[in-house]
């Protein structure tokens, strides 16, 4: 168990220590992922940026997921048939919250180039794996040369998942049953859109 996203995020940097002032991109999957990526990159020296990603959830639960929204792209799971009129009318809905966070949270600053070079995309915790695939998705479509996904915990058969998809996955634990990622934490507090912006005013910029 880890104490909290700091401790966790100590943790997977001794992980990647081999990146350590490389031309590596750290990409945290908000708002969780914020601390930890940063933690990591200020321990690692290197840049860190955010992507964003919203799930898609079933028209007759919203908690279960179905799919996951990124900017340019949607990833749907086909064991869950939905009508594609609902597909695109949550596309839209989705991609205007995307862009209305995106903007909140970039503050005026630019994106970092990720052609050519190697992104690491961090997380909290993984699930169900959406959000994440989606992340790898267009961390492709930005012609990165290598993508890695880096996370303190992932449900097993996800994390199996995720390795067809990335070039490497870095999981420090992979419970056969996930129940929530939360229990793998002692302090697991939800992260607000305020912390987010102050992790992000901290963390270490691109020397590109």
């Amino acid at each position: 168990m880890f104490l909290d996203r700091i401790d966790a995020a100590r943790q997977l940097a001794d992980a990647l220590a081999r990146y350590r002032g490389s031309r590596a991109v750290l990409l945290a999957i908000p708002r969780g992922g914020v601390p930890v990526a940063v933690t990591i990159g200020q321990l690692l020296e290197l840049p860190v940026d955010f992507l964003l990603t919203k799930k898609i959830g079933h028209p007759a639960n919203r908690e279960l997921a179905i799919g996951a929204v990124s900017a340019a792209d949607t990833i749907l799971d086909p064991r869950y048939p939905v009508t594609p009129f609902y597909v695109r009318q949550e596309e839209e809905r989705l991609r205007t919250a995307l862009k209305m966070r995106e903007d909140a949270y970039r503050a005026g600053r630019a994106a970092i180039p990720l052609a050519g070079r190697p992104v690491i995309l961090v997380d909290d915790g993984i699930a169900t794996g959406f959000t994440m695939r989606a992340a790898i998705e267009l961390a492709r479509k930005a012609n990165a040369s290598q993508v890695i996904v880096a996370t303190p915990v992932a449900a097993r058969a996800t994390a199996y998942l995720l390795r067809t998809l990335a070039d490497e996955v870095i999981c420090l634990q992979e419970p056969i049953i996930l129940h929530a990622i939360g229990t793998h934490y002692q302090d697991f507090g939800q992260v607000s859109d305020e912390e987010v912006l102050k992790w992000l005013a901290g963390a270490p910029t691109d020397q590109d």
